[in-house]
């Protein structure tokens, strides 16, 4: 079962303008945030904080042409870490994922661009183990489980939008087996950072998604379609995450 890392949403909006006041924290939330930050020159806000009684951390960052939502594990100061840090399956995750933004994204700056991205793990045991259990995810490749190393495969399998025609969907996947003795966390795209300790040995699959719209178009999105753009983003990604590597 894949484990969530992180899931991330990603607008790029037009006009590349900023308003700091802003309240989607509390929309999207329901409360305040525990950090704030508006930052004059840019201007850029950001702000920071665990949300749903501590089911995870919900980081904004909000820049001239882009915003940027981030679901993180919490992992408290000084915790010594036994696995992973995640917060649950990524079905599970998506869902939420989704309880949370659908409504945002209606009222949303006018964007042209949009993107979801996510970093999911498997626990394995070693290496060997990892790649085995890689390679049932991936068709296309043959893995030597005991002979290879330093594996790292990753593909664009694009397709044709299905709620907005004539729009491109790139799917890329990046596919790796990840062996940590220490964990860096980055929390959000506020480039929070602490260093963690960790197990010798500890390994897991790792998928790396990044589900958007192509980078090419210039006009914005109609906002009516708006959810139904972003659910498709996230059906894709559940497809991979499912299926494997397919075009």
């Amino acid at each position: 079962m894949w484990l969530t890392e992180s899931i991330r949403l990603t607008l790029f909006t037009q006009p590349p303008t900023v308003d700091v006041a802003v309240n989607w924290w509390q929309t999207v939330a329901g409360d305040l945030p525990a950090n704030h930050t508006v930052q004059r020159l840019g201007p850029m806000l950001q702000q920071q904080g665990p949300i749903r009684g501590g089911y995870c951390n919900l980081s904004l960052q909000y820049q001239p042409g882009r915003v940027d939502w981030v679901l993180s594990p919490i992992v408290p100061d000084h915790m010594r870490i036994d696995g992973f840090p995640n917060f649950g399956a990524y079905d599970a995750a998506t869902t939420a994922f989704l309880e949370l933004f659908s409504r945002w994204i209606q009222g949303a700056p006018a964007f042209n661009r949009l993107a979801v991205g996510s970093t999911l793990v498997v626990p394995v045991q070693d290496k060997a183990d990892g790649y085995r259990r890689i390679q049932g995810f991936l068709p296309a490749v043959t893995l030597d489980p005991e002979g290879s190393a330093d594996f790292s495969y990753g593909i664009n399998r694009f397709r044709q939008s299905e709620t907005v025609p004539g729009v491109r969907i790139n799917r890329l996947s990046r596919w790796s087996v990840a062996k940590l003795s220490g964990i860096r966390l980055e929390i959000g795209e506020a480039g929070i950072s602490r260093l963690m300790a960790s197990p010798e040995g500890l390994s897991a699959c790792r998928l790396e998604l990044d589900i958007n719209t192509q980078p090419e178009r210039v006009e914005p999105f109609p906002q009516d379609i708006a959810e139904r753009l972003l659910n498709e983003l996230v059906r894709s990604g559940r497809e991979i995450v499912e299926r494997g590597d397919v075009p």
